[in-house]
């Protein structure tokens, strides 16, 4: 059980962690109870060994990240608990560098067998006791309320903007506890999948990312235009430079990307090959000023999956 505590924390002034989550996994497969509402999930025409060919690609991407001398803390999921989407960890937790942790409310019922205390306790920095910094937003499914991490929120933590895709993964009410306890302002908004559809994107972190002085975002999947006007104004204010996507480079996972900080305390922007060769030359350029791009192929779990590499990676502060 977690217990939370209250109080608004102090502010935050990094933007990107220079040590990583990552959970490998012992089962995987096309998770039947998320399919209802990520379109990002697809069948495969060869469904043989997809749990060793996804593990080959975590080990792969993990090694390409230690390559570039990324601090990766490596846990594997329990095979027994039959979490197929475990080795996306940012959805059920994420860190913060004044010390809290927040659990969150996740819309699947096999999701919700992922959240471990020791995984926090393992990773948790020894000059602070997080179990005393606690915040426990699970409560909110019994109200069939969820919120998913750092999938449903896209965080400027220097700051201290949170946005956020209102979806059925994402509920504004969450959301507004959440920037109370975390002392956030709330930029929310809605994405859909096409120019045709009035179906929500699922996850904001599939159509968006922040770093340090850049942020990628799809507007044309922003139909609202005072949502459109107020998100490009705060990032403007927040001396970011924009970098606008279309819904080609989301699709092929260009938006699911981050920002990380290596042990020269350089800037490393992760993605999968999936999106690198999906990213327009003049995008990849833009990025490339703010920081080294690295990718790795991961096929088998963007596919059975529905996310990338930013999913698969929860930022420890």
């Amino acid at each position: 059980m977690f217990y939370p505590t209250f109080g608004k924390t102090i502010s935050m002034t990094k933007q990107r962690s220079r040590r990583i989550l990552m959970i490998r996994p012992t089962t995987f497969r096309k998770n039947e109870e998320t399919a209802v509402n990520n379109a990002f999930q697809q069948d495969v025409s060869d469904s043989s060994d997809v749990l060793s060919r996804a593990q080959a690609e975590f080990d792969n991407l993990v090694e390409v990240l230690e390559k570039n001398l990324i601090d990766v803390t490596v846990v594997s999921s329990i095979k027994e608990e039959d979490t197929p989407d475990a080795l996306f960890p940012n959805n059920w937790l994420s860190f913060h560098d004044n010390g809290h942790v927040v659990i969150y409310p996740m819309f699947a019922e096999n999701r919700r067998r992922e959240r471990r205390e020791e995984i926090i306790d393992q990773v948790s920095d020894n000059s602070y006791k997080p179990k005393n910094r606690l915040i426990d937003l699970t409560p909110y499914e019994d109200k069939a309320l969820f919120l998913e991490g750092t999938g449903s929120m896209v965080l400027d933590r220097v700051h201290q903007i949170c946005y956020a895709a209102i979806s059925p993964r994402s509920h504004q009410e969450v959301l507004d506890v959440w920037g109370e306890r975390l002392g956030y302002k709330i930029v929310s908004f809605k994405s859909h999948y096409n120019s045709h559809s009035d179906d929500l994107i699922y996850h904001t972190n599939v159509m968006m990312s922040i770093g340090t002085t850049w942020a990628a975002i799809c507007v044309e999947s922003i139909r609202d235009l005072v949502s459109c006007e107020k998100i490009l104004d705060a990032l403007m204010n927040s001396n970011k430079e924009i970098i606008d996507l279309s819904y080609e480079e989301i699709y092929g996972f260009g938006g699911n990307i981050l920002e990380i900080e290596n042990q020269r305390g350089e800037s490393i922007i992760v993605m999968s090959e999936t999106a690198f060769n999906t990213l327009k030359v003049d995008t990849k350029t833009k990025l490339s000023r703010h920081g080294k791009i690295v990718f790795a192929p991961i096929p088998t779990i963007e596919k059975l999956g529905g996310g990338s590499v930013r999913c698969m990676i929860a930022e420890l502060f």
